[in-house]
């Protein structure tokens, strides 16, 4: 069987504990940026589709926004 990698852009929502937003912002990109994510299978897609496996092997983030990615909530209230 082969294995078939995609180069995908992926929308999520990440939420992070920091004392201000920009400590908040600062730690994304140290954590988030090509993050290995160990090759983890995704539970319960081979039921469905017959397929061996299928992963999610690594993420990174995009800064497409020039004021970073975007801030909507703050302690469970949007902004």
């Amino acid at each position: 069987m082969k294995e078939f990698a995609f180069d995908i852009k992926l929308a999520a929502v990440v939420r992070v504990c920091a004392t201000d937003e920009k400590s908040a912002r600062a730690i994304l990109p140290v954590v988030l940026d090509c993050i290995d994510l160990s090759e983890a299978t995704i539970d319960g897609i081979n039921d469905g589709y017959g397929v061996a496996d299928v992963k999610l092997t690594e993420a990174s983030i995009s800064q497409d926004d020039e004021d970073g990615p975007q801030l909507f909530e703050v302690d469970g209230k949007p902004v």
